[in-house]
């Protein structure tokens, strides 16, 4: 047909198919004439250009040193001026438009804008490789020893609470105004901490109230979770021993059917004889995270708290919204934090929140390569312990005033029995300890080193120095 019965059938433009025809006689090529652009938006880099870019940019995020939109558009301006391509970039303001932009996300679809999460340089230094490896052996050999299954897996952390908020949610406004705002009971909120354990069949364990009162009164947890306590002093090691005793009770453990505690590496944890006795006794095995590391370790950390923070506002704006002469004080976050608990302490959360750290269902190799990129020039590979016979030294270590971790790239820790030394343990040979011997600081000087491993409990290597 001709040009104008094919223009008035397809509804298509005659001057279109003028062009089309033309450009087709002169390269006889179809696919180049039929080829359809975007004219003043046509695309600035090629595919393998492109796709050098996205690369950089994902590499840089896992580097904990993402790029804003900004920051992006700038770098595809360099680009295209460094590479002589014809561009129209804002030679002003030196970037590419948020049109490109756009399209460029459009075109990578493996990457989107997210809001980062802040992560200290201690985190994003401490998060090893060698250290997760050996947390993963350590957490396998435990877990193959005494036939761990899920119900008998447990994790614990704690979190702040406070009188206000802190995150709000989005509201319905009036367009064009500066400003909204949402009552909040005062600036800052009062700070109170509450300790959440669960399992990872599933199971919670009733959360403990911290509050920085002298004085606890019943009427702090009134409407509190069901079988929710507090626990009235202020000494942490003394607050974390009595959480572990309400721990054994809620675990239901025995010698003869073991559970595992992870935790995070604390003083009132790590360096507490109450609680190294009472996992002897009872038969909890206490494993706790690389230090740094919690941020991807730790399930509560990883699945539980952002949830539970977040379903904690909205009970807490309802109740503003319903005593707007009132504020909300201590003695009402018990009662808050419940509402936000039995919306957060669900089965699928616990389950995930254990899945995406790898620790159960076991999978040492849940992170991959590029997790560890922003800690890899601090990756070294820790020294091989050695053992020998060291017939001196005290036959116990106190707790605080003679027991110094050395070496904290060497925290990550489970142990079994109560530490000591030249004296036997409850179902522990004596060849189970071993220790090393005495290394010179200077000329003449020599510092006693003691290296005890539990061999039997496949405890980790911890060296320790002894005043």
């Amino acid at each position: 047909m001709g040009l104008n019965k094919a223009a008035a059938t397809f509804n298509v433009p005659k001057t279109t198919l003028i062009r089309r025809l033309t450009k087709y006689e002169s390269t006889k090529d179809l696919t180049v004439a039929t080829e359809k652009k975007m004219v003043r938006y046509e695309k600035i880099f090629n595919v393998e250009q492109e796709r050098e870019l996205a690369f950089y940019v994902k590499k840089i995020e896992n580097r904990f040193f993402g790029s804003t939109t900004k920051d992006l558009r700038r770098l595809a301006y360099e680009l295209a001026e460094q590479n002589k391509l014809q561009h129209n970039f804002c030679h002003e303001t030196k970037m590419a438009g948020r049109i490109w932009l756009g399209n460029f996300l459009k075109r990578n679809p493996d990457s989107s804008l997210r809001k980062p999460e802040p992560t200290s340089a201690a985190q994003a230094s401490g998060f090893k490789q060698v250290q997760v490896k050996r947390f993963f052996d350590l957490l396998t050999d435990t877990t193959t020893k005494y036939k761990l299954t899920p119900d008998r897996i447990f994790n614990d952390d704690k979190t702040s609470m406070t009188t206000v908020p802190k995150s709000m949610p989005r509201i319905v406004g009036t367009k064009g105004k500066k400003q909204v705002g949402l009552l909040t009971s005062a600036e800052r909120g009062q700070l109170d901490t509450v300790v959440c354990c669960f399992g990872v069949d599933g199971s919670y364990m009733p959360p403990l109230f911290v509050f920085p009162r002298k004085r606890i009164k019943p009427k702090l947890i009134l409407n509190a979770p069901l079988g929710a306590f507090s626990i009235n002093t202020k000494i942490q090691k003394d607050i974390f021993t009595e959480w572990f005793k309400k721990f054994i009770k809620f675990s239901r453990e025995i010698v003869n059917n073991p559970v595992l505690l992870s935790l995070d590496w604390h003083a009132s944890h790590t360096k507490n004889m109450d609680i190294i006795n009472l996992g002897w006794d009872n038969g909890v095995h206490v494993l706790s995270f690389p230090p740094h590391c919690t941020y991807r370790l730790q399930p509560l950390d990883v699945g539980t708290m952002k949830p539970f923070s977040t379903y904690y506002t909205e009970p807490t704006n309802n109740w503003l919204r319903f005593n707007s002469s009132k504020v909300i004080t201590q003695f009402q976050v018990a009662e808050l934090v419940d509402k936000a608990f039995q919306k957060a302490a669900t089965l699928p959360t616990a389950y995930n929140a254990f899945r995406a750290t790898g620790i159960w269902p076991l999978n040492p190799d849940v992170f991959t390569e590029a997790d560890f990129l922003a800690a890899a020039t601090t990756d070294i590979e820790m020294p091989e312990a050695t053992s020998s016979d060291n017939e001196s030294g005290p036959s116990m270590i106190q707790p605080e005033e003679a027991l110094i971790i050395d070496e904290p790239e060497l925290s990550v820790i489970a142990y079994h029995a109560a530490i000591q030394v030249n004296m036997t343990p409850p179902l522990v040979n004596d060849e189970t300890f071993t220790a090393e011997p005495a290394r010179s600081s200077n000329e003449g000087i020599t510092e006693p080193w003691l290296s005890m491993t539990n061999k039997d409990e496949h405890c980790c290597t911890t060296t320790i120095s002894i005043k």
